[in-house]
């Protein structure tokens, strides 16, 4: 298992509030945006651990199945963190930095996959 880094950390692609958005909207932004950068962590740790192309519905399946396996019990809650999940592989997904689109599909969704780790070394 590859160990993530600061620097493999995902940033938000999209911003959580608009700047038209109430100040409300801005301070629960911030509150929730550790939250987001680490679901983003997981599906890209999920999806590295993977290693071959997955859509979307794939890659947040595999992350439920992963890390949130004692709610399956309460299908709501799984709904909603499997549908939480498919949104922060949405966002890795358009990040060029992270992962490369490929022109297959499988069952209605694009397919990509993590782009290859780049070695930091030591001169």
């Amino acid at each position: 298992m590859t160990q993530l880094t600061l620097f493999d950390a995902p940033p938000a692609t999209t911003p959580i509030a608009r700047h038209s958005d109430p100040i409300t909207s801005h301070k629960a932004a911030e509150r929730i945006q550790p939250t987001v950068n680490a679901r983003q962590t997981q599906c890209l740790e999920v999806l590295r651990e993977h290693g071959q192309p997955m859509t979307s519905n794939e890659l947040a399946e595999a992350c439920c199945n992963r890390f949130c396996s004692d709610l399956k019990v309460d299908p709501v809650q799984y709904a909603k963190k499997l549908d939480n999940f498919r949104k922060r592989a949405d966002e890795i997904k358009r990040n060029p930095d992270l992962c490369v689109m490929l022109e297959e599909a499988r069952d209605g969704g694009q397919l990509f996959r993590a782009k290859e780790q780049q070695l930091c070394r030591e001169h």
